[in-house]
């Protein structure tokens, strides 16, 4: 039996796996947001 959680683990590294991608996207819309912020 296994000293560790294979199903964690997969989930941390699916995580990180996709950080560039979901950083990128949280940035578009933060952009997006302050343009409405602007533009009343």
């Amino acid at each position: 039996m296994p000293l560790t959680d294979t199903a964690s683990l997969g989930t941390t590294y699916n995580h990180t796996r996709f950080i560039a991608t979901r950083r990128k996207m949280m940035q578009d819309w933060s952009d997006e947001l302050d343009k409405l912020k602007l533009t009343g």
